[in-house]
């Protein structure tokens, strides 16, 4: 399992947990990444987690997995804000 707290966006953090995952394919069992990304205010880590949500695409590697879930939940902040509901 690897985990990534990511830099800051917007005020508030961000948490990406990548575990691996043998998956079957036409070429026998194959290991895939599987992410969970995390949304939470910036000085609270665990205790005021917004959302936490799991990717739906199992991932090639370790960095498409971290890559993806961190634009994934940039992009999640950005909704709230426009939304205005900024919790």
């Amino acid at each position: 399992m690897l985990c990534r707290s990511c830099v800051p966006y917007r005020g508030y953090g961000i948490y990406v947990n990548v575990t691996e995952h043998d998956s079957v394919s036409f070429n026998g069992m194959e290991l895939r990444y599987i992410a969970v990304w995390s949304i939470h205010r910036k000085d609270d880590l665990r205790a005021s987690t917004l959302a936490s949500v799991p990717e739906p695409v199992q991932f090639m590697s370790v960095g498409d997995a971290l890559d993806c879930a961190q634009a994934r939940a940039q992009t999640f902040i950005d909704s709230l804000l426009a939304g205005g509901d900024g919790c």
